[in-house]
């Protein structure tokens, strides 16, 4: 991957909040493809991808029904308040315009579960 030298990225980091969207994460007008036979000049870790929270919560009510017999109930919850963490963006050149710099799928909603046990 090659940057143009004239380019300053704010914070080491080519995503700013004129760019960051799910449709163009980064500029990708600052990149292009490196002569061939040659490493580009682009430093580590140049490229940030969106941030990611999710909270799992789990329930269980466990019922005694006899001497040796009982009964669990279990909710599961994941991604309890439904956040939307989007995958990084597509960061290869070759890929094209319409692909370089997109984001393009994010991680699963809310996931909930339920179980019942019978323990003896």
């Amino acid at each position: 991957m090659q940057v143009e030298q004239s380019h300053h990225f704010p914070g080491g980091c080519a995503c700013w909040l004129a760019y960051c969207s799910a449709g163009t994460y980064f500029d990708t007008s600052l990149f292009g493809n490196n002569a061939v036979g040659t490493f580009g000049n682009t430093g580590k870790n140049i490229l940030r991808g969106p941030g990611f929270f999710s909270t799992d919560l789990a329930l269980m009510k466990n019922t005694k029904l006899t001497e040796r017999l009982s009964l669990q109930f279990r909710a599961e919850t994941f991604n309890v308040f439904n956040n939307v963490n989007f995958f990084n963006p597509d960061n290869i050149v070759a890929d094209g315009p319409g692909a370089f710099g997109t984001i393009t799928a994010a991680h699963d909603p809310r996931i909930l579960q339920f179980a019942v046990k019978v323990v003896f």
